[in-house]
């Protein structure tokens, strides 16, 4: 068993290649949460980790496409999914996605992600909840 000491130097560490790769590939810092805490604060920290800060690029990355709708995200030991969830099918739209996915797997090489595009006309934000996703984005 990880003793704290590593399992919290083994977070850093995986935090900073984040990080760094982000920063490498021009990603802005105004994707990550690296706000300072006021003493006010302390008690309602909230460890922030890495499918955290990976779900905030998700959703900065593909929000800019106005055909997307929500964004549904698993993450896990085995790898990542991903669905972006489209209005209707639309194959513009469906390739700036594309072009959004291969910047994230360049930008984040330590991590597998399983990216999957439909519309909300074939799988719901609901199923994917339902079977274990979290929703990182919905539009208004």
């Amino acid at each position: 068993m990880l003793q704290s000491k590593e399992w919290s130097s083994g977070v850093v560490s995986t935090f900073s290649s984040i990080l760094h790769s982000s920063l490498r590939a021009g990603v802005g810092l105004d994707v990550f949460d690296v706000s300072p805490l006021s003493p006010d604060d302390s008690s309602k920290v909230d460890w922030i980790t890495p499918d955290r800060e990976i779900s905030r690029l998700l959703v900065n990355s593909f929000r800019c496409i106005p055909e997307v709708v929500s964004i549904c995200a698993q993450f896990g030991n085995d790898g990542n999914t991903v669905w972006t969830l489209l209005k209707e099918y639309d194959r513009d739209a469906r390739d700036r996605i594309y072009d959004k996915e291969l910047e994230i797997c360049n930008t984040l090489r330590l991590f597998d992600f399983d990216f999957r595009v439909t519309s909300i006309e074939l799988v719901s934000q609901a199923d994917l909840v339902a079977c274990g996703s979290r929703e990182i984005f919905k539009r208004q």
